[in-house]
C-alpha cells in the first residue's frame, strides 16, 4: 500500500529552505540576516518577531522577505516592493495606485512573520469583512503555493494557524469585533481610507501597548478628504513613515493607453485611483488646499 503523503508543516518548510543543519551550523550569505536572541525581548528574531521565551540557541538565519518571496513564489519585487518588504518600519503608510500590488505585497509578509518567527500574531483588517476576507485570501493562496498544512482559511474570520503557533486573523471594521487581541507582530490595515470613522484605529492601537516592536501598516487607494488615513497622511512629522506610488511609475503593469482611457472616461476618479489624489467631498464647501491657502503667518495677534 502507497504511504499517503501529507503536506510539510512550518518546521519543514523551514528545513527545505535553511538545509538540514539548521539553525545552528549555517553561515549567513547575501540577501539574509541574522538575527541574535537578544535581538527581541522573546529570545528570536528582528522588531516584530515571535514570542518564544529567552533560551540559549544560535543565532537563526532569516532570508530578506523579497529574497524569500522570489524563491518561493517567483515573485520578483520591484525597487519600491522591496523596501516595502524588508523594510523595519513600525508605522507605515501606503498610498497607492490601483493594481500596485499592496495586497500582494501585505500578504507574503504576513506569511514570512509568521513562518520564520514563532507565534507570531498577525491581525488583518478591512473596511468591510469582505475586504478582510480578501487579503486573508491572498494569504491563504500563497499557503496553498508552499503546501503548508495550516488550519483555517477561506472566507472565515482564521485565515491561518500554523503549527508554530502563529496566527494570521482578519477582522471586519466593527470595533467590538477587534477587541481581545493584544501583542500583535504585525497589524495590517487594507484600503484604509474607506472605513467610516476613525474608531477602527482606536481599537486596533491599544494592541501595540504591550508590544513596543509590533507594527502596523496602514494601506490603500486615496478616497475623500476625511478620515484618519488622509490626516495621517498629511500630518507633519510623527512617527509615520510614508511611500506614495502613482500609476505613471509602474508602466510595466499599466499601460499609458489604459491610463489615458480611463482619464476619458472619468478625470475625477482617475485623478484619485491611478494619481494618488484626495479630493474633495461633493458636499464639501471648501476644499483642503482652499482653506490652507486661506491662512497666513503675516497677521498679528490682537
Amino acid at each position: 500500500m502507497r504511504k499517503k503523503q501529507t503536506k510539510p508543516n512550518t518546521a519543514l518548510l523551514q528545513r527545505a529552505y535553511w538545509g538540514e543543519s539548521h539553525p545552528a551550523a549555517h553561515q549567513p550569505g547575501e540577501g539574509h540576516r541574522v538575527f541574535p536572541p537578544s535581538a527581541h525581548p522573546g529570545g528570536h528574531g528582528p522588531p516584530g518577531g515571535g514570542g518564544h521565551p529567552a533560551v540559549a540557541a544560535p543565532p537563526l538565519e532569516v532570508p530578506l522577505c523579497s529574497r524569500w518571496a522570489a524563491e518561493a513564489f517567483g515573485f520578483l519585487a520591484d525597487e519600491v516592493q522591496r523596501a516595502v518588504l524588508d523594510g523595519q518600519h513600525l508605522r507605515l503608510i501606503l498610498l497607492t495606485s490601483r493594481q500596485w500590488g499592496k495586497s500582494v505585497v501585505a500578504a507574503l509578509r504576513a506569511i514570512w512573520q509568521a513562518i520564520f518567527f514563532p507565534r507570531s500574531l498577525i491581525v488583518v483588517a478591512g473596511p468591510v469583512e469582505d475586504q478582510a476576507c480578501e487579503l486573508n485570501l491572498k494569504i491563504y493562496h500563497f499557503l496553498e503555493q508552499l503546501g503548508c498544512k495550516v488550519h483555517g482559511g477561506g472566507r472565515g474570520k482564521l485565515a491561518a494557524y500554523f503549527p508554530n503557533g502563529s496566527r494570521i486573523v482578519g477582522l471586519s471594521e466593527v470595533p467590538d469585533h477587534v477587541r481581545g487581541y493584544s501583542a500583535p507582530a504585525l497589524i495590517l490595515v487594507d484600503e484604509a481610507s474607506f472605513f467610516k470613522g476613525d474608531e477602527i484605529l482606536a481599537s486596533l492601537m491599544p494592541m501595540l501597548a504591550t508590544r513596543p516592536d509590533g507594527a502596523i501598516w496602514l494601506m490603500s487607494t486615496p478616497k475623500q478628504q476625511t478620515g484618519f488615513f488622509y490626516n495621517l497622511w498629511h500630518q507633519d512629522g510623527g512617527p509615520w513613515h510614508r511611500i506614495r506610488v502613482t500609476a505613471s511609475e509602474i508602466p510595466d503593469r499599466i499601460s499609458p493607453a489604459f491610463l489615458a482611457e480611463e482619464q476619458r472616461r472619468d478625470p475625477l476618479m482617475y485623478r484619485r485611483e491611478y494619481c494618488c489624489e484626495f479630493l474633495a467631498d461633493d458636499a464639501a464647501l471648501f476644499s483642503r488646499e482652499a482653506l490652507t491657502a486661506l491662512l497666513s503667518d503675516e497677521v498679528e495677534p490682537l
